[in-house]
């Protein structure tokens, strides 16, 4: 056969396709497949900060990372980092499995996670808002992020220090509050796609989330209402202690139900 001819050449290039084809279906889909727990745990210890808080968040993530697998890395971990990631990431679990009764959950609009407490009594609604004449970067308000909740989308994605600059898309208006903030996240339904942008150490950066459950929210934050912070709850603190002493096999913990109304 003539090397050069039209047919040896088309029949050359079906058999790499039908070579390549078959090594791809070989291979799999491995680039969508996510990391393994054993590589996120490993992460904890990277040696670049954002791998490590990469690694955190993303086990944040994982609803296949057990109690047993927690207390086994606390055992095993020497790094004093490391181990503080590994609690704060149980934190986040504890409340995410929180059992609640449906009757505080009938509320469907999103939840972002995120306080603003204030010890001052005369503290205005816009106490956590910077002006742009505040900072270099800014054209527009933005939202100061100080303290979020556990368990909601906001203590896995956003960092104390966060200005988040505008939602989906939008910009914040001059006239921006505390409770504009929040309304408009309520205006969004709960597990709706849901987009912050923000500067985070003078970075301008994008965050991509779903938003958590307000009814969900509002009866966790009054359960907490007299232990003032989520790490002081006691269940919690009972929970951190198993994890710390090897024992993970709590029972499901529930938050009552609200009495009925008179």
């Amino acid at each position: 056969m003539n090397l050069r001819s039209p047919t040896f050449q088309l029949c050359c290039c079906l058999s790499l396709g039908l070579t390549w084809s078959i090594v791809s279906a070989q291979a799999g889909p491995s680039a969508d497949k996510p990391p393994s727990l054993d590589r996120l745990l490993q992460g904890l210890t990277a040696d670049k900060f954002e791998a490590r808080e990469d690694a955190t968040t993303q086990l944040m993530l994982r609803a296949d990372l057990t109690d047993a697998r927690l207390t086994a890395e606390l055992a095993r971990g020497t790094d004093p980092e490391q181990r503080q990631r590994l609690l704060r990431i149980a934190l986040h679990l504890f409340y995410v499995r929180l059992e609640i009764p449906d009757l505080l959950a009938q509320d469907q609009s999103g939840a972002l996670g995120v306080s603003f407490p204030s010890s001052n009594v005369n503290a205005q609604d816009s106490y956590y808002v910077v002006r742009p004449d505040q900072h270099p970067m800014l054209k527009h308000p933005a939202m100061l992020i100080t303290q979020t909740y556990p368990g909601f989308p906001a203590y896995v994605h956003l960092r104390p220090g966060d200005l988040v600059t505008g939602m989906n898309g939008r910009t914040f208006p001059d006239t921006l509050t505390n409770s504009l903030f929040s309304e408009w996240i309520k205006a969004h339904k709960v597990d709706a796609p849901f987009t912050l942008e923000l500067i985070r150490r003078g970075k301008a950066r994008s965050v991509e989330l779903k938003l958590g459950h307000r009814g969900r929210l509002l009866a966790i934050s009054n359960q907490l209402a007299g232990h003032t912070r989520p790490e002081l709850f006691p269940p919690w603190l009972e929970q951190r202690r198993r994890l710390l002493a090897g024992a993970s096999d709590r029972p499901a913990i529930k938050i009552p139900a609200a009495p009925a109304a008179p």
